[in-house]
């Protein structure tokens, strides 16, 4: 079976690491290697449950804010999809 990757997560994680001036090493702590953790931020892999709450916590970033964040994305790009191609067709009156 197919892994899927939802890049969300990984990518809301970075924007609040980089907010925070914590640069990818440091990051890390003991819970994951740097390799993981770039691969996770830039959509390319996932990371359990168990250590994005790890994460967050040792990078002190509120779970709240981070879930609020991340899901404020989703909705907004369920809300307003932006289609694949788009077609204009000009019509005259």
């Amino acid at each position: 079976m197919k892994q899927i990757i939802d890049p969300t997560y990984g990518r809301q994680f970075r924007k609040m690491r980089k907010s925070k001036h914590i640069n990818l090493i440091n990051a890390c702590g003991n819970i994951t290697s740097k390799s993981s953790l770039a691969r996770w931020e830039n959509g390319a892999d996932n990371l359990s449950w168990n250590q994005v709450i790890n994460l967050l916590t040792y990078n002190h970033i509120q779970l709240a804010e981070f879930i609020r964040k991340s899901a404020s994305k989703n909705l907004d790009e369920l809300l307003n999809p932006m289609p694949s191609h788009t077609t204009l067709i000009k019509y005259q009156f």
